[in-house]
């Protein structure tokens, strides 16, 4: 397709040019009007249903008919198509992105709006005839397109798209390309199977459908408060009733119009209305809203119900054989107890191991099974555990030989360690502080 500005001399239809003369038709020096490529009846505005003529390719090739109830059929043929009158090859709501077009050009008048003639023309050269435009129009936020209701479809450039919008194509997703827009929503041309881009306007405006809402935003602006007093008076009253009101110490809006009305600040030339204008249109004072706002009530704390310990348990298993040891997670040590048949652990972060730690430690656990009626009648450790015999009685503390472990508190902590390690390698974090370490364990 060839696109030439008027003013060039044209050969007529039987390819003789004739320099001097001036084509009545369309306006063109080259040709007598009897030999106008346009045909006759042609005029400058409209191009006949001839030009519906469009040549395809030399192959089986699909063509996009709308009929009446807006259906897609398809129609198929060699060379030349002749479609019916009622037919058109692409539907009048679609709009093509094409990249093989410097100018913008459309047939749907209901898709621009100030349709006017142009101050120059643009003449079509195509396989199916030649069209000469010079009627323009706007779309809104784009500019001015060429405008021709008997053209084949309302075509967007992508060199014009690309500079006002940013273009972006992700055929991993979706065969589509997606205009994003300024005010943040996407036009999407879609890819058809006969590989055209095209976005469908009639079904993009759905006006009662709400399914690609995402969320609603209502915000009343300053700007659309003070549209609402028209006078320039009303809103300058308004201002210095807010400066007033800043001034004296930002009291509540209660007093600042009872300090109004009683004439309170001699020669004021703000009334009442000025301070009730003034919280229409601008709001509270933000000064205000933080200096006095409150800390809000802090949360009821429940009364809490201990759970009673199955009568069963105190009856079979009210003697207690707590065994214990030291364990490491990543060098920080760890005092850990767990009880025979009950199997309940108790960890705590220590220190060191010396003998006032471990006594400090194995008090706090032997007080807490005394509290729920259970009798700490042995405790089995480590030989290292040999100096708080004493510090322990009446529990009587067997400790094991050299070298040797007790099975059921080393169990424990193999899976004590495991869950620590499971939890610390599935953080993004090469160093853990020991604070964290002590949480996790």
């Amino acid at each position: 397709m060839t696109l030439v500005q008027s003013g060039e001399v044209i050969a007529g239809a039987d390819g003789v040019t004739h320099t001097g003369v001036t084509c009545f038709r369309c306006e063109h020096k080259g040709h007598y009007a009897d030999k106008c490529s346009n045909g006759p009846g042609a005029t400058l505005h409209q191009v006949e249903a001839a030009n519906a003529v469009m040549l395809l390719q030399a192959s089986h090739t699909e063509a996009i008919v709308a009929d009446d109830d807006n259906a897609n059929h398809e129609v198929s043929d060699f060379t030349f198509t002749q479609l019916p009158s009622r037919h058109e090859l692409i539907p009048s709501s679609w709009v093509l992105l094409n990249s093989q077009l410097t100018v913008s050009g459309f047939k749907n008048p209901n898709i621009r709006t100030n349709i006017r003639r142009s101050n120059s023309q643009l003449k079509v050269h195509t396989n199916g005839g030649t069209q000469i435009l010079s009627l323009v129009g706007d779309i809104k936020n784009f500019g001015t397109v060429w405008y021709n209701p008997d053209s084949l479809a309302n075509i967007f450039s992508l060199a014009t798209v690309r500079k006002l919008c940013c273009i972006t194509m992700n055929t991993s997703v979706e065969a589509a390309l997606c205009v994003h827009r300024s005010d943040g929503s996407i036009m999407k041309f879609i890819e058809y199977r006969s590989g055209l881009y095209y976005h469908n306007a009639a079904a993009a405006v759905q006006p009662n459908c709400n399914e690609n809402v995402i969320d609603y935003s209502f915000v009343s602006t300053v700007a659309n408060n003070k549209a609402q007093f028209p006078r320039r008076r009303e809103i300058e009253g308004a201002d210095k009733a807010r400066a007033l009101y800043q001034k004296i110490g930002r009291p509540s809006q209660q007093q600042f119009e009872q300090i109004l009305a009683n004439n309170l600040i001699r020669n004021c030339p703000v009334t009442v209305d000025d301070a009730k204008r003034a919280l229409l249109i601008y709001g509270p004072d933000v000064a205000a809203l933080k200096g006095k706002t409150t800390k809000g009530p802090s949360q009821h704390v429940p009364t809490f119900n201990p759970l009673q310990v199955p009568g069963f348990i105190l009856q079979h298993h009210s003697d207690v054989t707590l065994c214990m040891d030291i364990f490491y997670v990543r060098g920080h040590p760890f005092f850990h107890t767990i009880s025979r048949k009950v199997q309940f652990r108790t960890v705590a972060p220590v220190l060191n191991r010396n003998k006032a730690t471990l006594l400090r430690e194995i008090k706090p656990v032997m007080a807490m099974y005394k509290s729920r009626g259970f009798n700490i009648s042995d405790l089995h450790a480590d030989i290292e555990f040999e100096c708080i015999r004493n510090g322990v009685l009446p529990s009587r503390l067997n400790v094991t030989a050299a070298n040797d472990h007790v099975g059921d508190v080393e169990r424990s902590i193999r899976t004590m360690q495991e869950c620590a390690r499971t939890t610390i390698h599935c953080l993004p974090f090469k160093r853990l502080p020991k604070v964290m370490i002590q949480a996790l364990v």
